[in-house]
């Protein structure tokens, strides 16, 4: 069953501006294919087992169809099998993928787009062999145009995917994230959504805790005096884990 559906889901068509027919189960087989790969995609066996007959590399092209809705559909299986090692590690290696998440990153008017891509590339961060693969430049300015958008899940993702790359022990990589601006970027999520649990304060405070520790001597540049008082009110507030970090 998943060879016939990275079978179909590889198949040339042009990208309808609507749906195919009138009913709405009527559309395009490729989404209806890829979508379904995403539902199946749900725990590290069947991921290991669906990349033995197919290859993430082959939604590339859904990923980037003019189609919002293969597009989405596409962009949510990326999610669900980089949630595993074996997808996360897979997706990372796949330069046709990554290509497709600098320009996705770039949609930032699309809010559910752009967190699902946002999603898949904190998950591929994760693993630290695949940050050199991931942390393009493209993807820096990407991650930090996300953090200064208004979608909260967007945001929190960003945040995650700066704290896996600062704690992934390459300077070259979390580097270029400093260098994009990424620092700023998430001192002005510091009073956002305080009384919220996994809310963008809490998740912009881990993040810059992995840069105040690093060796580089990011601390000067993270702690400022704006941050500073941030971070004090921070611990004062209602949301247990936000103090924490």
């Amino acid at each position: 069953g998943g060879k016939a559906l990275w079978q179909l889901i590889k198949k040339e068509g042009k990208d309808p501006e609507v749906p195919v027919g009138p009913d709405e189960f009527l559309q395009d087989m490729r989404e209806c294919a890829v979508r379904s790969l995403g539902v199946c995609a749900n725990s590290d066996s069947v991921v290991e087992q669906l990349l033995k007959v197919g290859s993430i590399g082959r939604l590339h092209r859904l990923l980037l169809s003019k189609w919002p809705p293969l597009r989405l559909s596409a962009v949510r299986t990326l999610r669900n099998f980089t949630a595993y090692q074996a997808g996360a590690l897979e997706a990372a290696s796949a330069e046709s993928i990554i290509g497709a998440i600098e320009k996705l990153l770039r949609m930032v008017e699309e809010d559910r787009l752009v967190s699902e891509v946002t999603a898949s590339v904190a998950n591929m961060c994760l693993y630290r062999d695949n940050i050199p693969n991931v942390v393009t430049p493209r993807v820096c300015r990407g991650l930090v145009a996300v953090l200064g958008k208004a979608c909260n899940a967007a945001r929190s993702y960003a945040c995650n995917a700066a704290r896996f790359v600062a704690q992934g022990k390459s300077s070259l990589h979390h580097g270029s994230l400093v260098e994009t601006g990424v620092i700023p970027a998430l001192c002005l999520l510091l009073d956002v959504q305080m009384e919220t649990p996994g809310g963008c304060a809490e998740c912009a405070a881990g993040a810059i805790a992995r840069y105040v520790v690093a060796e580089e001597g990011y601390a000067a540049r993270a702690v400022d005096a704006a941050a500073l008082g941030k971070l004090i009110y921070l611990l004062r507030c209602g949301c247990v884990s936000a103090r924490e970090q």
